[in-house]
């Protein structure tokens, strides 16, 4: 799925608006098409073929470099990753080079600016878009939706943390439950692990029976430490949190 803020959308619809006036307000619209007074256009397409290239509208990309390959200007940009982005050559010289005498007019270019945005809101159209409340935003774009300490105590599981809260921001519930058993699941093998009763392909019933047994085996041992009564009650507290039997 395609994760775009709204804000590439409404700026891109917003671009044609200032497309259309640029366009309007050239003068003689059968004149030959200038370098000099065509380059913000060109500015523009650019950056619009950068939000094509974000939002995946490849037909209106290629529409776009249609266009300036007819105007006969190339674009060489002064950084690596911008030429990356919009398509064309990387160059330290000026931003916009000509590689032909244009033979376009402006009447051409109005009707090109014209296709391009029908172009646009007919790619539009066939996507869904969803509307996402600024909470769930937060939580599908956080780090460690559950805490630093978490990841730093369990680093295996935090793939199927932040799965957990892009499911839960996107509210599939479902989704966010078998992620967040796995998550489970990761503390309850560190918690055999340290009482050394075997994990591996045995059902969690088992696993937890083994480790209350072990848990009761503190306070047994002839070398049992100082603080056996608190730790044998964290401990307890831990197992009681996999089964659900939390007083």
């Amino acid at each position: 799925m395609l994760e775009v803020a709204a804000k590439y959308f409404v700026e891109a619809g917003g671009m044609f608006r200032t497309f259309t006036t640029f366009v309007h307000e050239i003068g003689d619209v059968d004149e030959l098409i200038e370098h000099r007074r065509i380059e913000p256009l060109l500015d523009g397409l650019s950056q619009l073929y950068d939000f094509g290239c974000r939002l995946e509208l490849q037909v209106c990309g290629e529409l776009i470099k249609d266009m300036f390959d007819r105007y006969g200007f190339v674009n060489w940009a002064d950084d690596p990753d911008d030429s990356a982005v919009i398509g064309f050559p990387q160059r330290t010289t000026s931003r916009w080079e000509s590689t032909k005498t244009p033979d376009v007019t402006w009447k051409t270019v109005r009707e090109d600016i014209r296709v391009l945005q029908r172009c646009f809101e007919a790619e539009l159209r066939t996507r869904m878009f969803f509307c996402m409340e600024s909470a769930d935003v937060s939580l599908l774009r956080s780090e460690a939706p559950m805490g630093q300490e978490t990841l730093m105590l369990f680093p295996s599981a935090e793939y199927d943390v932040r799965q957990a809260a892009r499911c839960l921001a996107m509210k599939c519930d479902t989704a966010a439950v078998l992620h967040l058993m796995r998550v489970l699941e990761t503390g309850l093998g560190s918690l055999a692990v340290h009482f050394s009763v075997s994990f591996e392909h045995r059902n969690w019933e088992n696993i937890i029976a083994d480790i209350e047994k072990a848990i009761k085996t503190i306070s047994h041992g002839s070398d049992k430490p100082a603080d056996w009564k608190s730790r044998e009650k964290v401990f307890s507290d831990v197992a009681k949190e996999f089964t659900g039997d939390i007083t």
